[in-house]
């Protein structure tokens, strides 16, 4: 398609998000959801941001907040450490709901519902379309449950084959009401409600998680104790229940490369700068065994949510994979 072409259906799209935004904080102002913003300014720096987001959590705890801020960090002309400078001209466009290339869509007046035309002409029209002015067009859907079924099944074509220049972020308070084939095809972040207490939370890097993936195929017992105490290592101890649980989240997207490496998708591998141990990995992981640790690691989650000990979870995590 010519840019002509793209430039008069962009322009038809553009709308104002309801209410606007006088201002936007990046991903590092997140300070409520440090972790979920450590792993997104880790994903924009490597240029890996999945396309199709699930952010899932309760109302009012800053979800669309967060959707704002990486739309900022992946278009950002001044983007350092994958984050967005939050003062240029394109991030307080974003913010105030005022770019073309960003685009939210929620319910009209007082509906009930997301109607498929709104998506048609919002999302599923627009999506194939490059760019106007940005790296990248991003859909953010506020909430996503108030979608209807054929609204849904619609939606799906495109969260199965998403453009390369598209990111769709779905936003829900009540994620398992969606298809479970829509929530398949996303990546979820669980939002939490935010503790007035917490000022800043340690970044968390993907090492360990690594080493902990790792340590998985090896016939040594003292060698996964070894790695599954790493995991289950935070300086100041006071959050290890979070960073455990974020780095088991880092374990899953590791899977999901490894999964990739397996089936020779390697353009929808995540953490390339590992792509040796992803490749090995992939020699021990049958489709079996991939299907085995999910349900591993989905257990460990559910442990975490209901206070059980992190450093017992995660060691009876590790000998399970």
């Amino acid at each position: 398609m010519d840019q002509s072409t793209t430039t008069t259906r962009v322009a038809s799209v553009r709308f104002r998000i309801r209410g606007g935004y006088d201002g936007g904080m990046p991903l590092a102002a997140q300070t409520g959801h440090a972790r979920i913003a450590a792993l997104l300014r880790q994903a924009v720096e490597r240029k890996s941001v999945p396309q199709s987001l699930l952010f899932a959590g309760p109302d009012g705890v800053g979800k669309r907040a967060m959707a704002i801020a990486l739309a900022q960090a992946v278009n950002c002309p001044n983007q350092k450490a994958g984050d967005a400078c939050g003062e240029c001209h394109t991030c307080v466009r974003i913010a105030r709901g005022d770019h073309y290339d960003v685009v939210t869509v929620e319910r009209e007046d007082d509906a009930a519902t997301i109607k498929i035309e709104q998506l048609r002409d919002r999302v599923l029209d627009a999506v194939g379309y490059r760019p106007f002015e940005a790296n990248k067009r991003v859909f953010i859907i506020d909430p996503a449950d108030a979608i209807t079924d054929q609204g849904q099944d619609a939606l799906l074509k495109t969260l199965e084959e998403p453009p390369p220049a598209a990111i769709l972020i779905l936003i829900s308070a009540y994620p398992d009401s969606l298809a479970r084939t829509i929530q398949s095809r996303c990546r979820r972040l669980r939002f939490e409600r935010v503790d007035s207490g917490i000022v800043e939370e340690p970044a968390i890097d993907f090492e360990p998680a690594l080493a902990f993936l790792m340590a998985a195929v090896e016939r040594s017992v003292p060698k996964k104790l070894k790695a599954s105490a790493t995991l289950a290592t935070v300086k100041g101890d006071r959050r290890v229940r979070e960073a455990v649980s974020a780095r088991l989240e880092i374990v899953a997207a590791l899977l999901r490369d490894v999964s990739a490496v397996a089936a020779d998708e390697l353009g929808a591998v995540q953490h390339r700068d590992a792509a040796g141990e992803l490749r090995q990995l992939a020699k021990s992981f049958d489709q079996h065994r991939i299907a085995k640790a999910w349900s591993a690691l989905q257990r460990a989650q559910q442990a975490l949510e209901r206070n059980g000990g992190p450093k017992i979870i995660a060691d009876w995590t590790v000998m399970s994979l």
